[in-house]
């Protein structure tokens, strides 16, 4: 059951990274070809000016998309370590109720009463 959660969450996180790097990868293809236009048309529409503030642009575009994608990826990994938490502590409330605790017979504490231990 663990490797099962443990696989779910990986391919979650797996799909996430997929699609962060569509995104990045058509931002910057978007980028590659709208800059390829401006400079092909500079001195004629286009000054050095413009293709600079283009630049400062896609930078800031750039930017904005991998921080965007980094607080996904932070907020999913802590949605994820926080219902993994609940999912194992229900299992070990679950175990605890169902079974009672004993000590191993080759245990060093099996040699102390029970009380002794918190058993």
């Amino acid at each position: 059951a663990i490797l099962a959660l443990e696989g779910g969450y990986a391919r979650t996180v797996l799909a996430t990274l997929r699609q962060r790097d569509e995104d990045i990868t058509n931002l910057t293809q978007k980028q590659t070809e709208e800059m390829e236009e401006c400079v092909r048309l500079v001195n004629t529409f286009t000054t050095e000016a413009e293709i600079n503030a283009l630049a400062a642009k896609h930078f800031e575009q750039q930017a904005v998309a991998a921080g965007r994608w980094g607080s996904q990826l932070d907020a999913l990994g802590h949605a994820q370590r926080a219902r993994y938490r609940a999912w194992i502590m229900a299992t070990l409330d679950d175990y605890h109720s169902s079974a009672p605790l004993t000590t191993p017979s080759n245990s060093p504490l099996s040699s102390f009463p029970p009380e002794a231990v918190g058993v």
